[in-house]
């Protein structure tokens, strides 16, 4: 199976062969997080099963596919992530990127996470359409912290 940095590679390849084109892609990334956060879980509790959750989450959050690579190699082996090439190939395909993680849980020993990601240059402080909402049907606010995308 390819090394997580090799999906780094195949998502910046994407993002050089499709960023020139006038075609919007789409990416999507699927996958759990840790499978080990309680111990009625699938594969029981482990320690390191919530601190990879939150590596990822972070890692994520902060669109940084550096952050993903370094998290421990004894933390993503316990933790029993199977989403962590998903999300590093996302990264890269779209870096630099703008994220917002919507949500986060683990009700059943397994982590779950929500999250959008937009290239960052679709990004802009002026809102000239409404098109855009969260999951809710609310307008996210506008400003430099949050951002709305130009159509």
């Amino acid at each position: 199976e390819p090394s997580y940095a090799r999906y780094r590679e195949l998502g910046r390849a994407l993002r050089e062969q499709e960023g020139a084109g006038a075609a919007r892609t789409a990416v999507v990334a699927s996958g759990d997080l840790s499978h080990r956060l309680r111990e009625d879980g699938p594969y029981g509790f482990h320690p390191l099963g919530p601190k990879l959750d939150e590596a990822i989450v972070d890692g994520v959050r902060r669109a940084d596919v550096g952050a993903l690579l370094a998290i421990d190699p004894v933390t993503v082996e316990e933790g029993a992530e199977c989403g962590l090439r998903s999300f590093v190939f996302a990264l890269a395909a779209l870096e630099p990127a703008h994220v917002e993680v919507l949500s986060y849980e683990g009700p059943y020993g397994v982590g779950y996470m929500v999250a959008t990601l937009s290239p960052l240059e679709r990004w802009s402080t002026h809102v000239t359409d409404a098109r855009w909402w969260r999951h809710d049907g609310t307008v996210p606010p506008v400003g430099p912290e949050r951002r709305i995308p130009d159509p």
